[in-house]
Formats: C-alpha cells, sequence, structure tokens
C-alpha cells in the first residue's frame, strides 16, 4: 500500500513542464527577395495552434496573440537592423506574452497542499518551466537586432489577434547610409 501511495505522489509531480522545439526554416515558397531590399530574402508565417504547441509549448493563440515567423537571409555587403516597432502592425512584447501562458505555481501548491511533499516539487518544477519558458520566447521574439551580410536569422513577433492583418508594411534600417527600407509583406497561414 505504501509503494502505491509514493507512485501516487510521484505521478501527481510530473505535470509541470515547459519543451519546445527551435524555429524550423520557413519553406522557399514563402521566402521573396523584395526590390527594396535587393539580395535581402524575407519570409513570413502565421503561426497555427498546431506550429505554437510545437515551437512554443504553449498555445498563446487562445490566449489571444498571433505569432508570425519572419526569417531573413542576407546575401548582400549591407547590415540591416530590425525592429518590432517598425511593422506597422502593433507587437507584443513576449515577455507579456509569455506571462499570459505561465504555469500556475500558486495554484498546483493549492492544490496539493494536504500532500506538502508533491506540493513543493510540483511548484518547484511549475516555476522552472515559467522561466525556461521566458528564456525561449526572449530568444525566439528579439525585439531589436542585427542582420549582417551573409546572415540567415529566425524571428517571432506576436501581433494582438484584434490588430492582426495578413498584409502589413516592415521597414528595416539600412545600417551604413541610416535609410529605411520599407517592404508590404503578405502572410501565408
Amino acid at each position: 500500500m505504501r509503494y502505491l501511495f509514493f507512485i501516487f505522489i510521484a505521478f501527481l509531480t510530473g505535470c509541470a513542464s515547459y519543451q519546445a522545439k527551435d524555429l524550423a526554416s520557413l519553406d522557399p515558397y514563402v521566402v521573396r527577395n523584395y526590390p527594396e531590399l535587393d539580395g535581402l530574402h524575407i519570409g513570413c508565417k502565421a503561426f497555427t495552434t498546431q506550429d505554437c504547441l510545437i515551437y512554443l509549448g504553449r498555445n498563446v493563440m487562445a490566449k489571444g496573440y498571433q505569432p508570425v515567423q519572419l526569417t531573413f537571409k542576407n546575401t548582400t555587403e549591407k547590415s540591416y537592423v530590425f525592429s518590432s516597432k517598425e511593422i506597422s502592425i502593433p507587437c507584443t512584447n513576449p515577455q507579456e506574452v509569455a506571462q499570459s501562458v505561465y504555469t500556475s505555481t500558486l495554484g498546483r501548491v493549492v492544490l496539493y497542499s494536504p500532500l506538502i511533499v508533491p506540493a513543493i516539487v510540483d511548484g518547484v518544477r511549475s516555476m522552472n518551466a515559467n522561466a525556461r519558458l521566458n528564456q525561449d520566447f526572449h530568444y525566439k521574439a528579439q525585439e531589436h537586432f542585427i542582420i549582417p551580410p551573409g546572415a540567415y536569422i529566425k524571428t517571432l513577433v506576436f501581433v494582438p489577434q484584434a490588430h492582426y492583418r495578413p498584409v502589413f508594411d516592415l521597414s528595416l534600417l539600412e545600417r551604413e547610409t541610416g535609410k529605411h527600407k520599407t517592404v508590404g509583406i503578405s502572410l501565408l497561414k
């Protein structure tokens, strides 16, 4: 009987985790070369619920955010600067999105409170899962970065679903000249 009790406790504490895959490269059919940015190829794709679960480990769409993956392949000798503030649709800070899909640590501890050991173990696992989620969202959805010559960079932006549109403008700063280059982007979903 005691053995079954310990198996039951071990089962209860194994629920809180965070596991997600790295962003995939986009299929060539969603990558285009824009005349305004000759030699800088840009790909874009709106995530589905399934994509969210695979690459983010959480369904952020259920919380009101549309993830959009952008890829940049720079075959030029120029450097460009990306900023999520230079997109014509509003983007949400990845930290805010991550917090909206946190695993509830307090709720788990209260639920397991009659069994203090599982409560502590699951609470710690939940906190660790949330910390990994923060790091992963920050890494995958950088709000500002440089696209150097020869680089291939993948990123995400999170758009509130109320403001999501499949066509938007993206402006990149050409680092050497200080000029903005703007292109119209069409998303596939």
